[in-house]
């Protein structure tokens, strides 16, 4: 009896088997904490980690902060799962084929939310996002406003491309920045003694009557572009005007108030077809020529508007009439929007170039924008290196090895590090004799006009160090300015010699330094 009812049981565990199916590794995804693939390898790629088959679990995403997925050609489609992140703070979702955003509304400490380019009908879920303060939601098909209306910090609203018609939700907003270019609005009532509204964009919009506008404590922008404006409109724009209010486009001689700007990069003209301008302050240029000098591989959406320029270590986006950029997925406010002048792009021009680590600087004798670009240098021996901006280049003409370093800017500034190991030395030389060698030798040169500007004591990176500046003149060559610093570390002794041309050591100074702070030992 026992004998036949193991044998029944074994037939029907036999059965079960083929019966029922195995589950194939495709629908891993159906038992997820988060279901759309593509979602799930941006929240990897966030995390700086491998998915290599692995499912997400609730700590993984406990421990996103930002979202930025990349890759927009296969696009993300369902947001299930991504309600557990509850510290994010900033998000881009942009350029997907969302939805549905119920998840989002768990995400209560955002700040940051740019999902434009999507096919977003309903806000609702935003009503509870109280710590939201910048909203891009361009591009979706979004009608009402009216959930935004109990978000207390939301400070920049940017809704182009929708069909949004009534504006009265924006009245209970402290918003700052309002942009809702591309809709349906016709009535400004709402936004009557508005307190806190600087930046207002409503171009192609159906807009007749805009005496509202003069009702605006804070109002500093205004662009109204292709709206049916009534004969009195123009003359409100004018008064405005004169109340110092940036009115866009009303004469377009006014946004190239200062012509004949030029830009060069490391110290090499930048040609445009189209001249730059300064607006408000700022310099803008069109954005081709500039990606491309900087290195920057071009990418332009015609739906959204939008710029991507990407290098090693780098992605920037900047959309046309939107104040606020793309580094990294860290949203940057912007002094001044990117805009279409004459059919082309053109972009504030500091912005770009520090965000691909360039300084610029303003000539306002030249009238010209100096932009420097980074540049790494590492020692001949690999033991350190420094960082410079602008064009430097290697020296080759020491043949000493204590030269571990000698480069060149194009004006004869000059940067070089010795270091010679302790050992080398006679016995028993310290620092403070191996300087004083050092300087008899530099003041006893017969060949040039040498004499000592300065010495003194200080710490350099926590090292004891001694500086000593000596101006010289060489027969038929200017007269240069040289400092060497000496300190002892990992040992040797090492002499970081800077020098300019006397007529531009002033300004030469600061960039100097700004090397010689940068150097850093490089870790086994």
């Amino acid at each position: 009896m026992l004998t036949s009812l193991i044998k029944k049981i074994i037939i029907f565990c036999l059965i079960l088997i083929l019966v029922i199916p195995v589950t194939p590794a495709s629908s891993v995804w159906a038992e997820s904490i988060v279901k759309d693939p593509e979602l799930a390898i941006a929240i990897w790629k966030e995390l700086k980690k491998s998915a290599a088959g692995e499912e997400l679990k609730l700590e993984d995403l406990q421990k996103l902060k930002s979202l930025y997925p990349k890759n927009t050609d296969v696009k993300i489609t369902n947001l299930q799962g991504l309600e557990h992140a509850v510290n994010m703070q900033s998000m881009f979702l942009t350029s997907q084929a969302i939805t549905d955003i119920k998840p989002i509304r768990e995400l209560k400490n955002l700040t940051f939310l740019a999902i434009s380019g999507n096919q977003i009908t309903d806000l609702t879920p935003l009503s509870s996002l109280s710590r939201l303060q910048k909203l891009v939601i361009d591009n979706n098909q979004i009608q009402s406003l009216e959930p935004l209306e109990k978000l207390p910090q939301l400070t920049d609203l940017l809704a182009s491309g929708n069909e949004i018609s009534d504006l009265s939700p924006v009245n209970r907003l402290q918003v700052k920045w309002l942009i809702l270019s591309n809709n349906q609005i016709q009535n400004l009532e709402p936004l009557r003694n508005h307190p806190t509204l600087e930046n207002l964009y409503l171009n192609d919009n159906q807009i007749q009557d805009i005496e509202v506008l003069e009702t605006l404590p804070n109002l500093k922008t205004i662009s109204l572009k292709n709206n049916p404006l009534t004969e009195q409109a123009g003359q409100i724009l004018h008064k405005l005007q004169q109340r110092g209010v940036n009115v866009e486009d009303l004469d377009k001689k006014k946004q190239q108030q200062v012509e004949g700007i030029k830009v060069s990069l490391n110290a090499e003209p930048v040609a445009f077809d189209i001249a730059p301008f300064i607006k408000d302050g700022n310099t803008l240029v069109p954005f081709r020529p500039i990606f491309e000098k900087l290195g920057l591989k071009i990418n332009w959406n015609e739906d959204t508007k939008t710029i991507t320029g990407e290098k090693e270590g780098i992605t920037i986006r900047l959309t046309i009439d939107q104040p606020i950029a793309e580094v990294n997925g860290l949203p940057i406010q912007l002094p001044i929007a990117p805009t279409l002048v004459s059919g082309s792009t053109f972009v504030p021009l500091r912005f770009v170039a520090e965000a691909v680590e360039s300084t610029v600087e303003w000539d306002a004798v030249r009238q010209m924008a100096i932009i420097r670009s980074k540049q790494d240098f590492i020692s001949s021996d690999g033991t350190f290196q420094v960082s410079v901006y602008g064009k430097w280049t290697p020296y080759t003409s020491s043949t000493q090895s204590s030269v571990k370093m000698d480069i060149r800017e194009f004006n004869w500034n000059t940067f070089a590090v010795s270091a010679i190991p302790k050992q080398e030395l006679p016995q028993g030389i310290n620092l403070d004799q191996f300087y004083k060698n050092i300087k008899t030798q530099i003041l006893a040169d017969s060949e040039s006009k040498t004499y000592l500007v300065e010495e003194k004591e200080e710490i350099f990176q926590s090292y004891p160090a001694k500086r000593f500046v000596y101006h010289r003149t060489e027969e038929g060559w200017k007269n240069f300015v040289y400092t060497i610093l000496f300190f002892e570390a990992n040992g040797s002794y090492f002499r970081i010699t800077t020098g300019a041309n006397e007529e531009i050591l002033k300004n030469a100074q600061v960039e100097l330094q700004g090397i010689v702070e940068s150097f850093k030992f490089i870790k086994n």
